[in-house]
Order: structure tokens, then C-alpha cells, then sequence
């Protein structure tokens, strides 16, 4: 049993393969490269911006790629295609090729009892840690939660603002974020187990990164 429940676990280190394709395309530069731990408040801001507006500009459209193929960097750009599953990981291997500590948060509307069943409302988003905190980045549009005001927002910091009647979202055209409530997963890259090989019924997941999620939410 446990095996096979190993068999959803996501790889998370970025290959050569992703190096080559994220270099080939654009999305980072050589200079790049384990360079955001370096970079002060602004210097991450720029970067990251950089990263998702690259991205979005480098897949130009919005059909995902399908079930049981792999969705890696180079799949991505080559296909000039696809929807915030796909374009995330694009994202999170850029950003932890740059230096960055990234994970996967998806987003469930409506809850818990909506999260055991494929289909209905749900988005994925980034969140990586700047100095200044976790900050999601943008999978359809390419916005990040650096806000105008200096402070930075991570997704547990968009539901409250849900909560509160999503002024936050409107204000900073957060489109991509339903004002409507929201169960955040973290480290769930599909829940059919369809995204990543071997393609089993097993969720697609991040071990690590559900037990780091795990563990702030124990601090908090």
C-alpha cells in the first residue's frame, strides 16, 4: 500500500532538461541562476515579476495538455499551450532554478467536501518565499502579490481577503482569484493522478511540501 501511494509523489529538483528549456526560451538568464537568495526586497520583486510575465508571454495559449503526458518545462513551451496546471510548473521550476524555495497551492471552491471529486471550480497557483514571506505568483495572468504597498501576499493571505469580501482582489486586479471561498492544498498537483508518470490513480502530490504546510499551520 505504501508503494503504491509512493507512486503519486511529484518530483520537485529541476533536471537539465529544465535548465536547458527555461535558458532556450527566455523565461530565466544565466545570471539568474541561484541568484534570488542574493537579491534584496526589490531585486526579488523584479526577478520573480520577470520569471511570470516570460512565461505568460512564452505560452500564448490556454488549452491544457492532456491527461497522461508529461508537463514539464519543455513540454509547456514547445506546445505554446496551456492552463494553470501546466503553466505552474513552468513557473515553480524557474523560480527554484533562480534560488527560490517554491510550492504548489490548489485551490478547491468550495471546500472540503468538494476536494475528493474531479471537476467544478478549483485554480493552481505558486507561492514562493521571498525575504519578505511566501508571495503567490499568477498561472492565467501574470500578476504577483507584491502589492503597491510594499507588503506581500501569500494565498492564506487571499482567502482572508475573501473572507472579508475580496476588496483586496478587486483593488489589485487579482482576477485569476474567485471572491469566493476557498480550500488551499498545498503540494496537490492533480487528485487523479493523471499529470505526473506513472500515471496511477494516486493523487499527484509533494510529500514535502503538504508536510511543511502542515507544520506552519501547527505554528500558526
Amino acid at each position: 500500500m505504501l508503494g503504491f501511494l509512493a507512486t503519486g509523489a511529484v518530483t520537485e529538483v529541476p533536471t537539465a532538461e529544465d535548465r536547458d528549456a527555461l535558458l532556450q526560451y527566455g523565461i530565466i538568464n544565466a545570471q539568474d541562476l541561484g541568484a534570488g537568495p542574493l537579491l534584496d526586497d526589490s531585486g526579488q520583486r523584479r526577478l520573480l515579476t520577470r520569471i511570470v510575465q516570460r512565461v505568460h508571454a512564452s505560452v500564448q495559449h490556454l488549452d491544457p495538455l492532456p491527461n497522461e503526458r508529461t508537463r514539464e518545462p519543455f513540454d509547456v513551451l514547445r506546445a505554446n499551450t496551456g492552463v494553470c496546471f501546466d503553466r505552474s510548473r513552468v513557473i515553480e521550476k524557474a523560480a527554484r532554478l533562480a534560488g527560490f524555495e517554491a510550492r504548489r497551492v490548489f485551490l478547491v471552491y468550495g471546500g472540503w467536501p468538494r476536494l475528493p471529486f474531479p471537476g467544478g471550480p478549483t485554480h493552481t497557483l505558486v507561492e514562493v518565499r521571498a525575504r519578505q514571506g511566501w508571495v503567490f505568483l499568477g498561472t492565467l495572468t501574470p500578476v504577483t502579490g507584491f502589492a503597491g504597498d510594499g507588503r506581500v501576499w501569500a494565498v492564506k493571505d487571499l482567502r482572508a481577503d475573501v473572507a472579508k469580501g475580496g476588496e483586496s482582489l478587486k483593488k489589485n486586479a487579482w482576477i485569476e482569484v474567485m471572491s469566493t471561498d476557498f480550500l488551499p492544498v498545498y503540494g496537490m498537483y492533480s487528485r487523479h493522478g493523471g499529470h505526473f508518470p506513472p500515471y496511477t490513480p494516486v493523487p499527484d502530490y509533494s510529500p514535502r511540501q503538504a508536510w511543511q504546510a502542515g507544520l506552519e499551520l501547527l505554528a500558526d
